[in-house]
């Protein structure tokens, strides 16, 4: 991967998002709209555009734009996909230039909330790196971005250009140029003249175009008081909005049932007893540590729901000393058999583990696992299981209460209530809290 192509990533906490790999490539800019047609032509345009830069672009990458469902209509004058306000909307627009897919993108929970108003739109890359661009001259890549800009067109006037990354400085620089009422807003989340994967003359050029904008911006706005402070330190003013997280999850962890399971998971595993489970008792934590054989019970639909389940957590097999550790969380431990002939006489090793670490296990009515009776609650019907269940549940797993409260109240009404407040004065609608 070019360091350049993948200034955009975000830090490692970053989780499941930094696995994107052909997401990272910064590309041409594609307006969209959830199931609105391609554009005739768009595999032309990108050759076109590799035509003329040769070697200094690259090879285009072959992920699609990503797609969000967002009600509206538009007409298709750019390649790709449209996210424009509809001409009966017609209105004051923001537009977000995004340096990655929305879907992939850190701040996807700041910039979708936002979405939900009828005025608000967002430019995604597409299959041309912008990271590629950037290495081009500058006055052909000003040409490149002109080009692009031209190929925008919004319903109504365009109100303001949000820009989430300066890579893409060029094309807002472009679109300005051809709106020239349109404000600037620079949204500054991340050291992105400091990224550890690009060389020193990436790392000048980027932040000569992070300069660049940060100077035109008519506001700023950081993710982060020090980032805030670093704009102060160079004569520039830049508002702090931490970006919301609503979309994820939240259940009471005061709540929560916290269950094991230790061991093979194939065919001597009673799927349908744990996909009742994790249905009958929604505050269920199902972790299940050992790999899950599907090919052992093939076309498996309660095996097929367990996994589609948020509430069963697969480990995979792991080292003794992890999956002890694992037990000990959790407040109770299970022996999913199915009730046969052949596991109705063995005597599974896991009740013992599990009693090492003092948890009992839940067991179906077997003869076997009686051996050790001390260790064992035997559960006949789905309405015995989830009742020891939470019999089993213990106290203390509720966390720091008052920090929780404070967590749910940074919401996005709360933590973009500015943001909306500053479009509304340009005359772009938004979704009233």
């Amino acid at each position: 991967m070019v360091a350049d192509e993948r200034l955009a990533d975000t830090q490692p906490d970053n989780d499941a998002r930094e696995d994107h790999a052909c997401s990272d490539k910064l590309g041409e800019s594609v307006v969209s709209l959830s199931q609105m047609p391609r554009v005739d032509g768009q595999e032309q345009d990108c050759q076109r555009l590799g035509d003329q830069v040769g070697d200094l672009v690259g090879k285009c990458c072959a992920q699609k734009p990503s797609q969000m469902s967002r009600a509206g209509h538009a007409e298709a004058r750019y390649r790709g996909r449209w996210r424009l306000p509809s001409s009966e909307m017609q209105q004051q627009t923001a537009l977000f230039l995004l340096p990655r897919p929305l879907d992939s993108f850190i701040l996807e929970d700041f910039v979708r909330p936002l979405l939900e108003a009828p005025d608000v739109a967002i430019l995604e890359p597409g299959k041309v790196p912008a990271g590629a661009l950037m290495r081009l001259p500058g006055p052909l890549a000003a040409a490149e971005a002109t080009r692009q800009a031209g190929r925008v067109k919004v319903n109504g006037d365009l109100a303001v250009v949000i820009l989430m990354h300066p890579v893409q400085w060029p094309l807002a620089a472009a679109l300005l140029d051809r709106n020239p009422n349109a404000q600037l807003w620079y949204g500054i989340w991340d050291r992105y003249e400091r990224a550890p994967d690009a060389d020193e003359a990436t790392r000048k050029r980027v932040h000569d175009l992070h300069e660049a904008a940060s100077k035109r911006a008519d506001w700023r706005f950081a993710v982060s008081g020090a980032l805030a402070e670093i704009e102060a330190d160079r004569g520039r003013e830049a508002d702090v909005l931490p970006p919301p997280h609503d979309a994820f999850p939240s259940p009471d962890p005061a709540e929560m049932v916290v269950a094991a399971s230790l061991g093979h998971l194939g065919r001597r595993t009673d799927w349908k007893l744990l996909r009742t489970l994790v249905e009958q008792v929604p505050e269920l934590n199902l972790l299940l540590i050992g790999e899950v054989h599907a090919d052992e019970t093939p076309n498996d639909p309660d095996l097929a729901a367990l996994v589609a389940s948020p509430n069963a957590v697969r480990l995979g097999s792991l080292p003794d000393e992890a999956a002890a550790r694992v037990i000990a969380l959790a407040d109770v431990c299970l022996l999913p058999f199915q009730i046969d002939e052949f596991n109705d006489t063995g005597l599974p090793q896991r009740i013992l583990k599990a009693a090492k670490l003092g948890r009992k296990t839940l067991v179906p009515p077997l003869k076997g696992p009686l051996t050790q009776e001390t260790a064992v609650t035997v559960c006949h019907s789905p309405d015995d299981w989830a009742r020891e269940l939470r019999a089993a549940k213990t106290d203390g797993r509720g966390g720091d209460r008052q920090l929780r409260d404070w967590a749910l109240a940074q919401n996005s009404d709360a933590l973009l209530a500015p943001f909306r407040a500053k479009l509304e004065k340009l005359g772009v609608r938004v979704r009233k809290s």
